[in-house]
């Protein structure tokens, strides 16, 4: 009596899918640029809740990370950003970070070009706070432990010294 009721939603699924529009293998090739974008999100969520440490465990361990900034390489490595990010840390008493336009190319099976807009915002111990605002891009590779970011550039506009009023 079991197959029987079931047979009838084996007739209907294919008909949902297809009406929806998804088929199975076009929800398996979106799947990694989703996973991506969740990892923009996980970033945001890990900065909210734990500062500039919050960008460690999203950052590829590997010897070939790399994040520039303005034209300038700003983390050789790794451990050049672990170390930069524990000391900021301790003069940072909350930071948030909104992604918006958030674009995703899948380059291979465990790589992905990933960039957005972003709103950054850090108050520091002192009191202090400052918000910045660009562009950010980056290589997303899925490893081991999901997707990690291998490398980073971050751009932000500059006033026009002839119009500094815009």
């Amino acid at each position: 009596m079991m197959q029987d009721a079931t047979v009838p939603w084996l007739l209907v699924l294919p008909a949902m899918v297809a009406w929806i529009g998804m088929t199975p293998e076009l929800a398996a090739q979106n799947k990694p640029e989703k996973d991506v974008s969740l990892l923009l999100k996980n970033i945001a969520d890990d900065l909210r809740q734990s500062g500039p440490l919050g960008w460690l465990p999203h950052f590829s361990t590997g010897p070939r990370f790399f994040m520039a900034s303005d034209g300038k390489v700003v983390f050789a490595n790794f451990d050049a950003a672990e170390t930069f990010l524990k000391d900021f840390a301790t003069r940072v008493s909350h930071m948030e970070i909104r992604w918006s336009d958030v674009r995703v190319r899948m380059i291979g099976q465990d790589a992905a070009l990933v960039a957005a807009a972003y709103d950054e915002t850090i108050n520091q111990t002192s009191g202090k706070s400052k918000q910045f605002r660009g562009y950010f891009s980056g290589l997303a590779i899925r490893q081991q432990a999901g997707w990690k970011l291998g490398h980073l550039h971050w751009s932000s506009p500059r006033p026009d010294p002839d119009h500094p009023d815009q």
